[in-house]
């Protein structure tokens, strides 16, 4: 059988028709699940990707925080002189 690209669709169709009559669905309703599953999973790959993105910057932005040897010179000056 030839692997056309009407021939993918057919199948994944047929494959479609078939999971919504076993689980006695609609097949639109099947799509929505699949939808749905499929936002799921890219959502949590931003969410992780930002998660990653925030602890690559952490170090970048600490570094202007000052030393830990408590030798102040970071703290601000009440009154500023008057």
């Amino acid at each position: 059988m030839a692997k056309t690209t009407l021939m993918s669709a057919l199948r994944q169709m047929m494959a479609l028709a078939r999971e919504a009559e076993a689980r006695g669905l609609s097949t639109t309703d099947v799509l929505a699940e699949r939808a749905a599953r499929q936002a799921l999973r890219r959502r949590d790959v931003l969410r992780g990707a930002a998660g990653l993105g925030a602890l690559a910057l952490a170090p970048r932005l600490l570094v202007g925080c000052g030393s830990d040897s408590g030798g102040g010179g970071g703290g601000a000056d009440a009154g500023g002189g008057m």
